[in-house]
């Protein structure tokens, strides 16, 4: 295989460049001499990129979610990146639907719902469709991704939604100062104002940590950490989207179980971020709320109602009927795409290994 000759070559040059430490390296090994040129070791971080690279996707997903490393920044084309990104949803897709399906099974005998369809009957479509599928990504990748690559903007920029979504969690706790605000103030400028607010105070946040920042203090840090860093921010991720669903609390246990496929998602989206950047990590985050918001918007457009307990009543009309005969070619067509795509990179992988 065209990958094995990179890594002779790679233990080729590891022997004459006395184990130099490489950008991302998790180890060092003590360096035999100190005349080393810097060329022998850029030569070294790219033989070691490239054969990394030269692995088929499905392996360097598993080893990094095994042992999750510190690498640089892939340097494959937009396209290229783009193909894989596409590969690596579909591959999440059929991961997660395999505990999607069950617990959404077992959640109506328990009597945990969730709660996102009858939010969006609450809301047209166009806002519903910004929210879930650009604002929402936004903010999350923002929280729990960004900060995965450390620099002052990294670190600060999470701050402006979090104190945002706690400032807004403190003002519906306060209804009474809302109901005078409403007649006032829209509530839409009202949450413009105070996202600004926020941005204003993490802006003069900003001087502060990049003066105090030493990027390779925090590189450091970072290869040696980044395995807890990038599970217990997967984690979190995941354990947040609990309150999603109603009455989660009725069975804390089974609650821990519906989170498991959020969890799944937070691994493929650290991924992304750390190997191919931020942005990359905001498109598949954004193509996996779309994918999954496209049916209610379309219920949602020939109904006019976007919640899944209209189908309860008969007898079926026939609007309701065409919906559901859609949306069964929708789930089956894109099942079966990823069902193609994850055996094809399972079977990349078995002839790699082979």
């Amino acid at each position: 295989m065209p990958w094995v000759k990179v890594r002779s070559r790679l233990s080729e040059i590891q022997s004459k460049s006395a184990f130099i430490k490489y950008p991302g390296s998790a180890t060092v090994a003590p360096r035999l001499s100190e005349r080393v040129s810097w060329s022998s070791q850029n030569s070294l971080w790219k033989i070691r990129m490239t054969a990394s690279l030269q692995k088929p996707l499905l392996i360097r997903l598993l080893e990094f979610l095994l042992r999750p490393t510190y690498p640089p920044l892939s340097s494959q084309t937009n396209r290229q990146i783009l193909i894989e990104i596409v590969q690596l949803f579909g591959f999440s897709l059929v991961a997660r639907f395999l505990f999607i399906i069950p617990t959404a099974i077992l959640s109506s005998f328990v009597g945990i719902d969730n709660q996102i369809p009858s939010i969006l009957g609450q809301k047209s479509i166009a806002w519903a469709l910004l929210l879930i599928v650009f604002l929402a990504p936004l903010m999350e990748e923002l929280i729990f991704r960004l900060f995965l690559r450390p620099s002052p903007l990294n670190l600060v920029a999470p701050l402006c939604p979090i104190l945002f979504l706690n400032i807004r969690l403190a003002l519906s706790l306060t209804e009474p100062l809302l109901a005078k605000l409403r007649p006032i103030i829209p509530g839409w400028l009202l949450l413009i104002s105070l996202f600004m607010i926020c941005c204003l105070l993490c802006a003069s946040i900003y001087p502060l940590v990049k003066k105090r920042f030493d990027h390779s203090k925090a590189e450091q840090f970072y290869v040696k950490n980044i395995s807890y860093i990038f599970y217990l921010s997967s984690i979190i991720f995941g354990l947040l989207h609990i309150f999603n669903f109603d009455n989660f609390e009725k069975n804390i246990y089974f609650s821990l179980l519906i989170a498991i496929p959020y969890i799944l998602g937070g691994f493929i989206f650290g991924y992304v971020r750390i190997v191919y950047g931020f942005r990359w990590a905001y498109f598949l985050h954004s193509f996996n709320n779309a994918y999954a918001f496209f049916p209610f918007a379309f219920m949602s457009l020939v109904l006019g109602n976007s919640n899944p307990d209209s189908f309860s009543k008969s007898p079926f009309t026939f609007q309701q009927v065409f919906v559901i005969l859609l949306m069964m070619v929708y789930f089956f067509w894109s099942l079966s795409w990823a069902v193609s795509t994850s055996w094809r990179l399972l079977q990349q992988a078995r002839h790699c290994q082979g």
